[in-house]
This record gives C-alpha cells, structure tokens and sequence, in this order.
C-alpha cells in the first residue's frame, strides 16, 4: 500500500468514528421545547487538520536557515500539519512539522540542547543518553513523568523531550544520506487522559 494512501484512510475512518460518537450520544432533535441549560447541553465532538502549523503553535525554535522538508518518494505531502481531534471529555491536539538543514546532526543537536534548555528541563533520549529515572512512589504523579523509554534514537541522530505526559513537545534529528540533516518538530497536548 502506498504510505499516501495510508493517512486518508485512517482519517476517514477516524471523521467517521467520530462522526457515529457524536450521532449516539445527542437525543433526537426537537425533543423538548425548552432552551438548553449549561447542565445539559450534550456532548461535543469535532476534528480539526490544518495542512501547516508555526514555530509558535509548536512551542519550539525553529533551526536557522533550516527549510521545510517532505521526503524522497512523498511529493504531495505537507511538510508540517496540525491536527485536533475533541470528544468532549477528551482531546488531543497534535502539531508536527519537518525541516531540513545542510548543517550536520552533531552541529544541530548542540544547538537544540542549548535552546531546548532554555525552556525548561530537557530529557536527552539519544542513543548514549542517560537512563531513565525510577518510577516514583506516587503513581498518579508518576503517570506524568515523561521518559524515553522505548524511544530513543539511533547512533549519530539525537532526540529530545520537554515536558511532561500530556504536554510534551519533542525534537528530532537524524543525518540524511545524501547531506545534511532531517528535524522533526512535534508538539502533543492531550486532555482527559489518566
């Protein structure tokens, strides 16, 4: 299957999962005359994707002189999205975006964890990074520790965490085989989940 094809589908299937949600779990249309109280106002759904996203909406810095990029093989593709799905109890609004740079991985790592440090308390998940630290004795707490875990990176690329569980903003960066390098830029913010 073309990787093309893959985002269109899960999207469909998500607006209409979505779609079926908000239609169970609204009453039937006109069954009372009487206006809605905040009390009942119902449950609200919606998604939102928006084919860019800004340094700002992503709550990092942009590399200088770094270019947006799309992989070999995805022309047609955006180079950065922003999506937002809403259930109500439960949200998640996703910012990503790809740039590239001609400097080295090395170079722009460096740079990222001077910036990134800047913002607050930066969790190296590179290859050679530290290990992560022991869960907490408080397991509600412990639920918002962001960590690597399974996620870190391989040997010459480096990736970075800010943040905690439900707001984490995450950076990137891996060599390009024909030059230069590929950044990933994402931001997550979930609400609602435990």
């Amino acid at each position: 299957m073309p990787t093309s094809a893959y985002p269109a589908r899960a999207l469909s299937f998500t607006a209409t999962g979505l779609l079926a949600t908000l239609l169970l779990c609204t009453g039937p249309a006109g069954a009372s005359d009487k206006p809605a109280s905040a009390a009942d106002t119902g449950f609200s759904a919606g998604l939102s994707v928006q084919p860019s996203t800004t340094f700002e909406k992503l709550g990092l810095p942009g590399y200088p002189g770094a270019t947006l990029y799309v992989e070999p093989g995805e022309e047609g593709q955006k180079a950065s999205a922003s999506v937002g799905v809403n259930l109500g109890f439960f949200g998640v609004q996703v910012n990503a975006m790809k740039l590239r740079s001609s400097d080295s991985a090395e170079t722009v790592a460096a740079w990222y964890r001077e910036q990134l440090a800047r913002l607050g308390p930066v969790l190296d998940c590179s290859a050679n990074g530290p290990a992560d630290a022991p869960p907490l004795a408080d397991k509600k707490a412990d639920k918002q520790v962001l960590r690597c875990g399974k996620d870190r990176a391989k040997p010459g690329a480096a990736l970075f965490k800010l943040g905690h569980q439900q707001a984490q903003r995450v950076v990137a960066i891996q060599p390009l085989g024909a030059g230069g390098t590929k950044l990933t830029l994402v931001r997550v913010e979930t609400r609602g989940a435990d």
